[in-house]
C-alpha cells in the first residue's frame, strides 16, 4: 500500500513538472526553493509543536500531522498553475502573472517530495519510542540525504528524457 501511495504522488508530481517551462537557474527557482526549504519546514515544525503541546499528541503523531498538513497539493493548486510549456498567444497580464504562478506550481510540486522525509521521521520516532533504539543518524542519512538525492538525480534524468521525447522529437519530424 505504501508503494501505491508513493506511485500516486510520483504521477501527480510528474504532471506538475511537465507544466513548468523554466530553465533551472537560481533567478527562476529562488522563490520555490526558499518556500520548500525554509517555509515548509517551519510550517511542519509549527504544526508538530501545536499537535504535541496544544493537542497532546505523541511526538510521532505530531510530526506526522505536520508532514501531512504542510505541503500544498499540486492537484488542488491546478487553478493557479502556469500555462503549458508550449502555450502561445499569451497576454501581457498572463506573462506578468507567470512568475507568481510558476513559484506556486514549482513549490506545490517540490514540497510533496520534501514532506516524505518527515513522514519517515514520524515513523522512526514511533519505532524508537517503542524499541528505545537510536534513529537520528539512520533517518538523516537514508531518508533525507539518500532518498532526496536519488529522487533529484532520477527526476533530472527522467525530466530530460521526457522533455526530449515530448518537445525535441516532434519538432524534428
Amino acid at each position: 500500500m505504501v508503494r501505491l501511495t508513493e506511485l500516486c504522488v510520483i504521477v501527480s508530481l510528474i504532471g506538475t513538472g511537465l507544466k513548468i517551462n523554466k530553465s533551472f537557474t537560481w533567478r527562476h527557482w529562488n522563490i520555490p526553493l526558499r518556500l520548500v526549504s525554509v517555509t515548509m519546514i517551519l510550517c511542519i515544525a509549527a504544526v508538530a509543536f501545536f499537535g504535541w503541546i496544544g493537542l497532546g499528541f505523541s511526538a510521532a503523531a505530531a510530526i506526522l500531522l505536520g508532514a501531512v498538513l504542510a505541503p500544498t497539493d499540486p492537484v488542488l493548486a491546478a487553478d493557479v498553475q502556469v500555462s503549458p510549456p508550449d502555450a502561445k498567444d499569451r497576454t501581457d497580464e498572463e506573462v506578468k502573472d507567470d512568475h507568481v504562478r510558476f513559484s506556486l506550481t514549482a513549490e506545490a510540486g517540490l514540497n510533496d517530495g520534501m514532506a516524505f522525509p518527515f513522514t519517515w521521521l514520524a515513523i522512526q520516532v514511533a519505532i524508537a519510542t517503542a524499541a528505545g533504539t537510536a534513529w537520528l543518524w539512520e533517518w538523516l542519512w537514508f531518508d533525507v540525504l539518500y532518498r532526496i538525492g536519488a529522487a533529484v538525480g532520477l527526476g533530472y534524468l527522467l525530466g530530460k528524457g521526457l522533455a526530449y521525447l515530448l518537445f525535441v522529437i516532434p519538432r524534428k519530424t
